[in-house]
C-alpha cells in the first residue's frame, strides 16, 4: 500500500564509469516507461565510479528534464572498481523509500513497459523477486533477437531456489540486468566485497536467493556484449579468469556446491538438456566431469566424452580448486549464509 513513507514507486540504480553517452541513453529509456501508480515517481540513483565524474554533467543536464523521474547523483568517494560499484547497486533494501528496485547498468537497455510488466507479474505471482530474460545487444547498437541471457530450459512461472542453481551450468549465472525485486524481499542480493570478478558475482547470486522467484521468458530489455570495447572488463577477466584458471576454478567450486544440493534426477535432466543449450567446450567439460548421473553412451560419442572429462580433470582438478579462488568461494558462501 502506498503511504507517505514510500514516495517512489521504483528505485533504479545505474552504475556508470566513463560512459556519459550510455548513461544519457539509459536515463532516456527510463523516462519512456509508462508506469503510473497513485502519482508515485521513479527514482534514478547514479553511482559514478569515475574520478573525473563524467556522469555529473549528464545529471545536471537531465535532472529537471523528465517529469515523474527523480534523479540522484552519488559519486563514489574513491574508485571502487567494477565489481564493488556494481555490488552496491544490488542491496535489497532501497536507499530511499521505494516499493520496487532494479539495477540498470549504464550500457544495458530496457524497453517501454519493462517496469509496469514486472510489477504486474510480481503482483500476480505473489513473489518478491523476478528474473526476466534479456536479448543481447552488440557493440554496433543492434539487438540480436535470436540470443538471450537466461537458460533455454526455463519457462514462464515460479521457480524454487534450487531451480536457480541450474543456470550455473547453462549460462553465466543470473544476469545482473535480469533481476527486479520488491524492496522488502527476504533475500539479500548484494554480494560481499571479497569478490573482484563481476562474472563470478553472477554465479554467486543463485546462492543468495532463498525464496521462490517469478521467471518471465519474454525479454523486455537487452544486455550489451561489450567485452571488445571495455578494457577494464578485459583486464579483470585476464587477471581473475585466465591466470592459473583461478576464476574458472572458483566457478567449478560453485558448480560442485550446486550439484551437492541437486537431486540425482535433476542432474540427469541437466545433462540431457546440454545438447539443447549453448554450452561451450569448457562448460561441456564441466558437465562430463561433475555430473555422475548421466546416460550411457557408446562409440565415438564415448571417446568424445572421455576427452571432455579428461580436459576438465586436467585444467580444472576437482580436488585442487586453488587456495585463492576457493577462499573467495568459501567466504562468499559463508557471507550469503549469514544474511538469512
Amino acid at each position: 500500500m502506498t503511504t507517505p513513507t514510500t514516495p517512489y514507486l521504483c528505485e533504479i540504480r545505474i552504475p556508470t564509469f566513463k560512459r556519459p553517452d550510455m548513461l544519457e541513453r539509459a536515463i532516456g529509456q527510463l523516462a519512456d516507461q509508462t508506469v503510473v501508480k497513485d502519482g508515485m515517481s521513479l527514482h534514478v540513483v547514479i553511482f559514478d565510479d569515475s574520478p573525473a565524474q563524467e556522469g555529473r554533467m549528464i545529471f545536471r543536464k537531465l535532472e529537471e528534464s523528465h517529469p515523474g523521474l527523480t534523479l540522484s547523483y552519488r559519486p563514489n568517494r574513491e574508485n571502487l572498481g567494477i565489481s564493488r560499484n556494481l555490488g552496491q547497486c544490488f542491496r535489497t533494501e532501497a536507499y530511499e523509500p521505494s516499493e520496487y528496485v532494479f539495477c540498470l547498468e549504464d550500457d544495458n537497455s530496457v524497453f517501454p513497459g519493462f517496469i509496469a510488466a514486472n510489477i504486474k507479474l510480481l503482483e500476480d505471482t505473489g513473489t518478491a523477486i523476478l528474473i526476466r530474460n534479456q536479448y543481447i545487444e552488440t557493440t554496433d547498437d543492434e539487438i540480436d533477437h535470436t540470443r538471450t541471457t537466461m537458460p533455454d530450459a526455463w519457462v514462464d512461472g515460479v521457480l524454487e531456489p534450487v531451480d536457480l542453481l541450474t543456470c550455473l551450468f547453462t549460462n553465466l549465472g543470473i544476469s545482473n540486468g535480469a533481476l527486479f525485486w520488491r524492496s522488502d524481499a527476504q533475500s539479500e542480493l548484494m554480494i560481499g566485497e571479497d569478490c573482484s570478478d563481476p562474472v563470478l558475482i553472477e554465479y554467486l547470486r543463485p546462492f543468495a536467493i532463498r525464496e521462490p522467484v517469478a521467471f518471465a521468458n519474454t525479454p523486455l530489455g537487452a544486455w550489451r556484449d561489450n567485452e571488445k570495447e571495455s578494457f577494464r572488463i578485459i583486464a579483470n577477466r585476464m587477471q581473475d579468469r585466465l591466470t592459473n584458471y583461478r576464476g574458472l576454478k572458483a566457478i567449478s567450486a560453485l558448480r560442485r556446491e550446486a550439484l551437492a544440493v541437486m537431486a540425482d534426477n535433476d542432474r540427469a535432466a541437466l545433462f540431457e538438456r546440454s545438447a539443447e543449450t549453448r554450452w561451450g567446450t569448457i562448460d561441456r567439460a564441466y558437465a562430463h566431469a561433475l555430473i555422475a548421473a548421466r546416460p550411457r553412451v557408446t562409440g565415438m560419442t564415448t571417446l568424445a566424452r572421455h576427452w571432455a572429462k579428461g580436459l576438465a580433470c586436467h585444467a580444472l582438478p576437482a580436488a585442487e580448486i586453488g587456495q585463492r579462488s576457493a577462499g573467495i568461494v568459501r567466504a562468499q558462501l559463508a557471507w550469503l549464509q549469514n544474511q538469512h
